[in-house]
């Protein structure tokens, strides 16, 4: 349901297929008209675009050698004809949930990277007040090691205001705000630091 189907014909239209659209999967023969799907499947692999989208091949054949030769090409799944219907059905919806939970994974790496490089500081405050997460460069600005617990003994606001200057001094003598009152809050920034 709300899925865009289409349609190839022969191994080269898939290919050309692949190159034109971003997919979510593919379901492939294994013979062709032109070339065999095993082909077709080495060379989705070997291209960017589609070298991470999942592939079911579906074949005729159904002896050990045939689905390692699939294996072997890059084939995620295989379906033997006659396909059945509700088999397809649940393969294609457990693939497609996978592939939604690796891409997922793949960007909360990303945003990982990013925030764990980042110029800026960047900190994750618990409801209690202690520090739950710190990317390094905050972490140089409190004055933690890179092993070092957030906490190390002392109140993380205890660390920042010995550190900083927290302006404006009355907005941050009553953290935490109410969740919906965050008005004049400023976040520390290295210029602000005490000499």
């Amino acid at each position: 349901p709300g899925r865009e189907i289409l349609f190839a014909a022969t191994g080269h239209e898939t290919m050309e297929m692949a190159a034109a659209h971003s997919l979510d999967l593919i379901l492939l023969a294994v013979m062709m008209p032109d070339i065999d799907g095993y082909e077709v499947c080495r060379t989705l692999r070997g291209r960017s675009s589609s070298a991470e989208v999942p592939i079911i091949m579906i074949t005729a054949l159904d002896d050990s050698p045939s689905r390692l030769h699939g294996l072997e090409s890059g084939a995620d799944d295989f379906l033997s004809k006659p396909v059945n219907r509700l088999e397809l059905k649940a393969r294609v919806e457990t693939i497609l949930r996978l592939n939604r939970y690796r891409r997922i994974l793949e960007e909360r790496r990303r945003v990982d990277w990013v925030i764990s490089n980042s110029r800026e500081g960047y900190l994750v405050v618990r409801s209690d007040g202690s520090l739950g997460f710190a990317n390094a460069q905050a972490r140089m600005y409190l004055g933690l090691g890179p092993d070092e617990s957030a906490g190390s003994g002392e109140d993380l606001w205890s660390r920042i205001g010995r550190r900083f200057n927290c302006e404006p001094r009355e907005a941050w003598s009553h953290w935490p705000p109410p969740a919906h009152d965050f008005g004049d809050l400023y976040w520390i920034r290295p210029g602000s630091a005490r000499e």
